[in-house]
């Protein structure tokens, strides 16, 4: 899930204005920040190993400057009872320049494979044209 804070307390994951649809902005170029946030799932045979964890945020259509981010989520937990998988909270912080309105996309993804792609929309804003108020 996109975040507007998002962070790791005691093994636990803790966001704060979660589950972006939106990003509104008041001009472009503009600045895009958050978090992705959320929990992974490891197997038993990865518990006790390093899994290194990559972010990837972009567009379609060339509007967002490519942003990449990694995280390494240490797999070492107490065990769980069976028939219940282990979970690995992770918070990982993302900034990025958006260029015209767009849907922003994160892919989510280790050795493995891809583990997740969610997306929001960026809207509002006037090409190249700043606020009146922001040139004072």
């Amino acid at each position: 899930m996109f975040a507007n804070r998002a962070a790791i307390e005691g093994s636990m994951l803790t966001v704060k204005g979660a589950g972006w649809e939106h990003f509104d902005v008041r001009f472009f170029p503009s600045t895009v920040r958050g978090f992705v946030a959320g929990v992974l799932t490891i197997d038993a045979d990865q518990h006790g190993q390093l899994l290194p964890v990559v972010l990837e945020v972009f567009d379609d259509e060339g509007h967002v400057e490519r942003t990449r981010a990694s995280m390494v989520a240490i797999g070492t937990r107490p065990a769980t009872v069976p028939g219940v998988p282990y979970r690995m909270p992770f918070a990982i912080a993302f900034m990025s320049v958006v260029r015209a309105q767009t849907v922003v996309k994160a892919r989510l993804h280790a050795e493995e494979g891809e583990l997740a792609v969610i997306s929001f929309a960026v809207r509002g804003g006037a090409p190249d044209a700043p606020p009146a108020d922001l040139l004072g």
